[in-house]
């Protein structure tokens, strides 16, 4: 599938807030006077008045100045899932401290990782759309660099209080850092508290915490040695997508099925849970105020699951399936049952909403009998509806390599990047809903005519009886491991700035099942084929310098890339099969701009063009 993607960009801001500069004690110094760097760092959180922070100079990477249309896109306008450009997440680069967060199976980071830690990621360099990268090879979206390191923090404590009317409700914030200390140590630590009940969406809530560790060694003049960790974890009841016609028949824009009353009291069946710490360790070795080499090790490790219901031989449980609607019964031409459905969703809650006592007693009347005895247990209850997690449970290890070194007006930046990420997916047992237990059975497969080993989900391990906390329905891994080179030249001259960047990357993908199913015995159980593609980038850009104000600026790219993992499987769940002729995706994209950017106002005029070949075009349905 090919894809393009052509605009124009206008944006202008008028800014009255006074500016200040952020000091950084180990970060690269800025090209003023005899100093050798330009890193500027931008801030892009908008939300905190005290986090509008621009340093500046007259060099390409003033592309990455922060404007009003980005922040209100990347922040608000998200919530409607608008994309800036167009451009799906994968396509902008996400780091902290120079370590690229991007998944390597979904090609984009998750902010929730890190979520409620908004005052030691608060200080980032952003550059949306092409341009020179000094951490990496970025794409067409640009790339976002979060600063985390306990040195880069003034010495101070702050607590905060807030209160919002959306997620959450409540927000308490604690941060302290003791800034880079004659002992050469520098400590910051900060801790958050979120919470709120159904704040916006009925039946929603939202329970958060977030810690965070960064420990800064000076070992001497030219050695640093930098820890950071951090660990958010979030627990969401949350809503689910509904149909106009659910909207309108409950009289209600906020109207949510996910959640019921049971013994009188709100339950949410689809609860998100995300458990994803990481930890990074760095050595920077500075020999020269010309040149600095960052070696990093990452971790990142942990779950992340979504409840939901699932049935067996029994109704579909959701209020808003099809077939309870009026609609559906309008088009039998029973007007009839359609006026009753309606009169039922305006006066009976348990119409409209989750009815958890009915699932529990429809579970406790279920006798189990053995099959072909004809004798009834009366002792146990086979579960007709239960309350299952679907699990991914996420390892991701990898090492990261920096060199910045200026010889004159060049600026060479090189890396190497080597990741390895590996998420297993399965389901658990939840919530037994007052039954005693649950047959590992796929419920869609066909049961007749042929074999009954069709309906197993595990064959290794037949007509097992599933209890809560137990593993069922699905268990395997995807597998996906990547190597990059790249290297960026800057030249920085009194009118005109130019770069040029190449990388080479090698990605493979495979999956791993660990159990064998009744659909697909021969291709479920064990490792997939080695899918191995190797790929290339090149991107150049240019600035004319008008004046001390105004700026031209042009970039060009091309670049290849891997699929999204988890598209490359036509149902990883059941079958180690992949897409047919995959080949690398190919990228090319161009915009100029025209820019100023002057004390208290900024403008900024884009022509924009990219192009996507080769993508794969999936899509998942129920038959």
């Amino acid at each position: 599938m090919n894809k393009y993607i052509t605009g124009v960009l206008f944006v202008y801001a008028i800014s009255i807030a006074h500016a200040q500069q952020f000091s950084s004690a180990d970060s690269l110094p800025t090209d003023t006077g005899d100093t050798q760097f330009q890193l500027p760092v931008f801030s892009t959180t908008g939300a905190d008045a005290e986090a509008d922070m621009d340093q500046q100079d007259v060099s390409s990477l003033l592309q990455s100045s922060k404007d009003v249309f980005t922040q209100f896109s990347s922040f608000q306008f998200s919530n409607a899932r608008y994309r800036l450009r167009g451009y799906a997440a994968e396509n902008q680069m996400i780091m902290i401290n120079g370590i690229n967060v991007n998944s390597l199976e979904t090609g984009f980071a998750t902010w929730s990782n890190w979520g409620g830690l908004n005052d030691v990621t608060r200080y980032t360099e952003t550059r949306f759309g092409l341009g020179a990268n000094r951490y990496g090879f970025s794409g067409p979206g640009g790339y976002t660099n979060i600063n985390s390191r306990a040195s880069d923090f003034k010495k101070g404590s702050r607590a905060s209080y807030g209160v919002s009317n959306r997620i959450f409700r409540n927000r308490f914030m604690l941060t302290h850092s003791t800034g880079m200390m004659k002992n050469g140590w520098a400590i910051t630590l900060s801790a958050s508290a979120r919470n709120g009940e159904a704040v916006y969406i009925p039946g929603t809530y939202f329970n958060a915490q977030a810690f965070y560790l960064s420990i800064d060694k000076r070992i001497n003049e030219k050695h640093l040695l930098s820890f950071t960790g951090f660990y958010a974890p979030i627990e969401q009841g949350r809503s689910n997508g509904e149909t106009i016609e659910a909207y309108t028949i409950a009289k209600d824009n906020y109207y949510n099925s996910a959640w019921g009353l049971q013994n009188g009291k709100v339950r949410n069946a689809s609860v998100s849970r995300v458990n994803k710490p990481q930890l990074q360790l760095h050595h920077v070795w500075s020999p020269n105020a010309t040149m600095q080499w960052d070696n990093g090790v990452f971790y990142s490790f942990g779950t992340m699951g979504l409840s939901g219901l699932n049935w067996n031989d029994a109704p579909n449980p959701r209020p808003d399936y099809y077939r309870y609607l009026p609609s559906y019964y309008r088009d039998l031409g029973n007007n009839s049952m359609a006026d009753y459905s309606i009169q039922q969703w305006n006066t009976q809650l348990n119409t409209r909403q989750i009815d958890w006592d009915r699932m529990i007693r429809m579970n406790q009347s279920n006798l189990y009998s053995l099959p072909g005895s004809g004798v009834v247990n009366t002792t146990e209850t086979r579960a007709r509806y239960i309350l299952e997690n679907r699990i991914d449970d996420h390892q991701q290890l990898g090492y990261n390599s920096i060199f910045n070194k200026r010889f004159g007006s060049w600026f060479l930046s090189s890396g190497l990047q080597a990741y390895y990420q590996k998420t297993k997916r399965y389901k658990i047992l939840e919530d037994l809903l007052g039954s005693t237990f649950w047959l590992d059975y796929d419920q869609f497969a066909p049961e007749q005519g042929v074999s009954a080993d069709v309906q197993q989900n595990n064959l290794d391990n037949p007509d097992r009886k599933i209890l809560q906390g137990d593993t069922f329905g699905y268990n395997y891994a995807l597998i996906t491991q990547r190597q990059e080179l790249w290297s960026q030249l800057e030249w920085n001259g009194k009118n005109m700035d130019a770069y040029t960047a190449l990388s080479i990357s090698r990605q493979t993908t495979q999956r791993e099942g660990y159990w064998a199913n009744g659909k697909f015995p021969t291709t479920s159980k064990g490792s997939s084929n080695l899918l191995e593609l190797i790929n290339y980038g090149a991107k150049a850009g240019i600035t004319y310098k008008i004046s001390g104000k105004q700026f031209l600026t042009a970039n060009t790219l091309w670049q290849t890339r891997s699929p999204e993992a988890q598209n490359i499987f036509l149902s990883p769940r059941s079958r180690q099969d992949m897409v047919s002729e995959i080949k690398p995706e190919i990228v090319i994209s161009n915009d100029i701009s025209y820019r100023v950017q002057a004390p208290g106002f900024k403008f900024r005029f884009t022509l924009y063009h990219s192009q996507f070949n080769q993508q794969l075009w999936l899509r998942s349905f129920l038959e």
